[in-house]
């Protein structure tokens, strides 16, 4: 996977930027990436984005793109646990807003179908949403085709 992350010390802001996965955003200076965040089967790729100054929290904001199917069967399951979802746009492409708990913490979570076939998800602690909605406000998606068995 080629990332690039560019720091500039004017705005405060470095970019990262996935060219695989169609993924551009920027994030605090004081931030850090590291990826993997965690291993998986079911994801396709996995990030977080973490102060370096503190670790207060696992994974403050983490970033996880799943097969299509695997985030629509835990949907069904959060709704039969009472989980409300909302529609919300990001990047210019519709998504779903759902706050809930991470680990017993509370948290939030904005999922992007793309292409029909994978989910990105962005989800952070609630402690870290301002943070979280600065990248998403910066976040640009060019989709690319994957090839996902179920």
């Amino acid at each position: 996977t080629e990332t690039k992350t560019i720091s500039s010390e004017k705005s405060g802001q470095q970019t990262y930027r996935n060219d695989e996965w169609g993924i551009t955003f920027n994030y605090p200076n004081d931030w850090v990436i590291r990826q993997p965040a965690f291993g998986s089967t079911v994801s396709l790729f996995n990030f977080s984005i973490e102060p370096s100054f503190e670790k207060k929290l696992p994974d403050p904001i983490l970033v996880n793109i799943t097969p299509k199917e695997w985030i629509v069967n835990a949907l069904k399951k959060m709704e039969n646990r009472g989980v409300v979802t909302i529609d919300v746009s990001v990047a210019g492409f519709d998504a779903l807003k759902i706050e809930d708990q991470d680990m017993g913490i509370p948290s939030v979570s904005y999922l992007i179908l793309i292409n029909d076939s994978y989910w990105i998800d962005f989800s952070a602690k609630k402690d870290y949403e301002e943070t979280l909605n600065q990248v998403l406000a910066s976040l640009v998606i060019t989709p690319i085709e994957v090839s996902v068995s179920d």
